[in-house]
């Protein structure tokens, strides 16, 4: 009788121990769901600004910023990525003395006002937005 007492305890003790466990890194990971990290990545803009004109292969530089999930940024923070120098950016040679962003997009081989990042855009996900810089 006392062999069955014993057990029951040592089962009910190994039991309690991995639900507290358990509970404990549950409470753990809940604050990192609420932020989401997002690569923006430059590509080589080639001709960008005329037909045909596109993304190359080679990733000049790579930032990682890291936002509220279900945040939205305003068109005033979405120029301010690259106004403020948040990103990091590698300038091309300069043909005419100036140089322009790209748009930032999801998706490297589409180009156009859907895959581009907007205020209308719901950060919800960890995501890669690409850009190129044309001189």
């Amino acid at each position: 009788m006392i062999k069955n007492t014993t057990k029951l305890l040592l089962l009910s003790f190994i039991i309690s121990c991995l639900l507290g466990c358990s509970t404990i890194s549950v409470s753990e990971q809940s604050p990192t769901d609420n932020k989401v990290d997002i690569h923006f990545i430059q590509l080589d803009a080639t001709n960008f600004s005329t037909v045909g004109g596109g993304f190359g292969n080679t990733i000049l530089a790579e930032t990682i910023l890291t936002f509220e999930k279900g945040q939205k940024l305003t068109q005033e923070e979405i120029f301010g990525l690259e106004d403020n120098k948040v990103l990091n950016y590698k300038v091309p040679p300069l043909i005419n003395g100036y140089f322009m962003f790209t748009f930032f997009y999801y998706d490297r081989y589409i180009t156009n006002n859907e895959t581009q990042l907007t205020p209308e855009t719901i950060i919800s996900d960890h995501e890669i937005y690409y850009f190129g810089i044309e001189g």
